[in-house]
């Protein structure tokens, strides 16, 4: 696993350590973790074609990662308020300067 800050090379790195892991007679496999980040799956799995190494990610439209499709959040569901009062001030105010 790689892990660093955003454009340290971490996806190079992977691909150049990958090649020279082949070169050694491994079998690597790069696989992608980083779910959230656009084209990041796409980007390994072009680095790991240029490497000659296999490579494990999500099949496109799947879902993961895809916020569209994450459930409805509470506040979204909340019953709509019982006040039916069409004035700007809150009924107990509105009361006690009537008189």
């Amino acid at each position: 696993m790689l892990a660093g800050l955003q454009g340290a090379g971490k996806t190079t790195l992977a691909g150049k350590l990958g090649l020279w892991l082949k070169g050694q007679g491994h079998s690597p496999l790069l696989v992608a973790c980083d779910l959230q980040r656009p084209n990041a799956v796409n980007q390994l799995s072009v680095v790991a074609d240029r490497a000659g190494v296999a490579f494990y990610g999500p099949q496109p439209g799947n879902g993961v990662g895809d916020r569209s499709r994450s459930p409805r959040t509470r506040s979204s569901t909340r019953a709509p308020s019982s006040t039916t009062s069409s004035s700007s001030t809150p009924p107990a105010a509105s009361a006690s300067t009537r008189s």
